[in-house]
Parts: C-alpha cells; sequence; structure tokens
C-alpha cells in the first residue's frame, strides 16, 4: 500500500508539472504486477499475500490498514467492500489501543 501510495502520488505530481511522463509511465506498468488488496475468507482485510491462519486475532498493530488511514486507497464511497473488510478487521483485532480504532 506504501509502494502503490507513492507511485500514485509520483506520477500525479508528473501530470500536474508536465514532467517526466516516461518515469510516470514506468511507474504505472510497475502497478500493473502489484497484488491487489484482498480480503480474507473471513471478511476481514488481508494483512500478508497469503491468507494465513491468525496466530494473535487480537494483535493491535494495524499496519495493513494505511490504505484507509493515512492513506487514501481504501474508502467507503470508492472501495466499499474493502472499506467493510476494515471495519471486520478493527473490530476483530479489539483493543482499542491504536488511537483511531471504533473501541
Amino acid at each position: 500500500q506504501l509502494i502503490t501510495e507513492l507511485y500514485t502520488n509520483v506520477m500525479q505530481a508528473a501530470t500536474a508539472l508536465n514532467c517526466d511522463a516516461a518515469y510516470a509511465d514506468s511507474l504505472k506498468e510497475a502497478l500493473k504486477s502489484f497484488p491487489p488488496i484482498q480480503i480474507s475468507k473471513n471478511g476481514y482485510l488481508q494483512e500478508w499475500l497469503e491468507d494465513y491462519k491468525e496466530q494473535d486475532v487480537h494483535h493491535r498493530h494495524v499496519s495493513h490498514l494505511y490504505g484507509l488511514h493515512p492513506g487514501n486507497q481504501i474508502s467507503p464511497r470508492e472501495t466499499p467492500a474493502l472499506a467493510d473488510a476494515c471495519r471486520v478487521t478493527l473490530n476483530r483485532r479489539g483493543d482499542g489501543g491504536t488511537g483511531w480504532s471504533p473501541g
């Protein structure tokens, strides 16, 4: 999610500044090979490429939700299924200690 956002920001900057079009095109091409953000079979946002069984369901970090906040790749309006998976993730993780959890 971090690299996707970085590449997207660089492409937008290149367009706005009318420069580095070839470099921006190379980033756009590279993005095609990135795996999509995925929803697990249990409805939460996958933390890893594979849908592994969680070892600690209540582990407090939620870095895999970067695309929701502070990033902008996930939103209820643009990507409702991913946004709902984020909600499921936050409810599963519980702990309320992340500073922006629902609890």
